[in-house]
């Protein structure tokens, strides 16, 4: 019965994020070319530096709520008042992060110099982070209720295009490039909390300080956990455009955008949809729980392996044809990433899936942090030398060891997801049939 009752709203779901995903970046695929050849390598390297210099704000106000607020809700999502309660604790408690967040920015701006000779740029590339107060995909990801967030996200997206296609010119034009971007997401945000109050009948209670601080604190172990992955993410970033010219930004976040292309528009919408179905199931028991998740790990294997393939065969393809030939010096910098992709993906599925649903929150973070630690080393040590192909390296190399310490620990502690068998088409027939997913019952 439990796997009857979710099989429909799991495919639905995933359809509906791939299409919140493809309209993300279809629409870009007809932007980036416009883009890129009209700012070029180092203006469109300023623009990511800023936005990962931004990142590390919007990390902050977003907290661990988008894991933490949806696994507190998916356990009861049709008890209005434990709902109302989550939901105002939650929004409470980023925009008290958010007045510290800005605080901090504004000190940012003064003292930081590669922040300060942009202070436009940067307070354009700020407004994700209102963005990231008022944002509720998380709710409806508890409710599985995810074609809302397709609908949220079309219409910005075609306004988006147009603008770039009519007023994206030439240089000087990557400051409204970076205004329009961030405030598509701000839009997005605020149609989604409004949305949100009126679908659900959402109620907004005050919550004390007192109150908020200790929700802060409660869930401050995935949020460091979060911060810790940033090191080896965006910090390697922020260390590259530091060392190297700012044209070696552009190059590597080039290539970066078609790997979040890639995870976003593939991988992103299977594990958001399956992520409340596996905490529902290890609620009720850690063994069907593992069950589930074995059952999806062939497919998951046979998918992604697929989509490692075609990305190595067809990104230098793509890149040329998106950014032109500016940026040949991406491709390699792809090719060297599409690696640690495949390994990403695992990291969501034993890390967050299964760790993450079944309380491992202490043991997921200590594994981040010792990647964390050897990641900012290695940076220190190859970017100055190696510019964006070591970059490219070291978050590869940090992503393999992550995946497979998670997989290690489960396995060290009795949850074995793959067996010998895993890749034998007997076992592929039995995942299927047990999935039901192509099955008339």
């Amino acid at each position: 019965m439990f796997k009857k009752a979710i099989k429909n709203k799991f495919i639905g779901n995933i359809a509906s994020l791939g299409i919140v995903n493809i309209s993300n970046y279809l629409f870009p695929i007809i932007t980036i070319p416009i883009v890129a050849r009209a700012l070029g390598p180092e203006k469109i390297g300023i623009i990511n530096y800023m936005a990962s210099f931004v990142s590390y704000f919007s990390l902050f106000v977003s907290y661990s709520f988008n894991i933490t607020g949806t696994r507190r809700i998916a356990r009861d999502p049709n008890n209005s008042y434990f709902v109302d309660k989550v939901f105002s604790e939650v929004f409470f408690a980023q925009l008290l992060l958010f007045i510290i967040s800005t605080t901090f920015f504004f000190v940012s701006i003064k003292y930081f110099t590669p922040v300060r000779n942009e202070n436009t740029l940067a307070w354009f590339s700020y407004l994700s982070c209102v963005g990231a107060l008022f944002t509720q995909n998380w709710l409806f990801q508890a409710k599985q209720e995810l074609k809302l967030v397709a609908l949220l996200n079309l219409i910005p997206r075609i306004v988006i295009t147009v603008f770039v296609v009519f007023f994206i010119r030439k240089e000087s034009d990557y400051l409204k490039y970076a205004f329009i971007g961030n405030c598509v997401s701000l839009v997005i945000a605020l149609l989604s909390f409004t949305w949100a109050k009126k679908r659900y009948r959402l109620k907004l209670y005050w919550v004390s300080i007192k109150q908020l601080v200790i929700i802060i604190k409660n869930d401050r172990v995935l949020f460091f956990s979060n911060v810790i992955t940033s090191v080896y993410t965006t910090t390697g970033i922020i260390i590259l455009g530091y060392f190297m010219p700012i044209t070696q930004v552009g190059y590597y976040t080039s290539a970066q955008k078609l790997i979040d292309i890639l995870r976003s528009v593939i991988i992103m919408p299977i594990n958001q949809a399956l992520f409340p179905i596996t905490v529902k199931a290890f609620s009720e028991a850690h063994e069907k729980g593992i069950n589930l998740l074995k059952n999806y790990l062939p497919l998951f294997i046979m998918f992604t392996f697929f989509i490692f393939l075609a990305s190595e065969v067809l990104g230098p393809i793509i890149i040329k044809l998106l950014y032109g030939s500016k940026f040949t010096s991406s491709i390699p910098i792809f090719l060297i990433l599409n690696v640690g992709l495949f390994f990403v993906f695992y990291g969501y599925f034993f890390g967050v899936n299964a760790m993450l649903t079944m309380g491992m929150d202490v043991i997921y973070v200590r594994i981040q942090i010792i990647v964390s630690v050897i990641s900012l080393i290695l940076t220190f040590i190859f970017v100055p030398q190696f510019g964006a192909m070591g970059t490219a390296f070291i978050w590869t190399l940090s992503e393999c060891i992550v995946s497979t310490s998670q997989f290690y620990v489960l396995r060290k502690k009795g949850y074995r997801l793959i067996d010998k068998n895993v890749l034998t088409i007997k076992y592929y027939k039995t995942a299927v049939k047990s999935l039901n997913l192509f099955s008339k019952n």
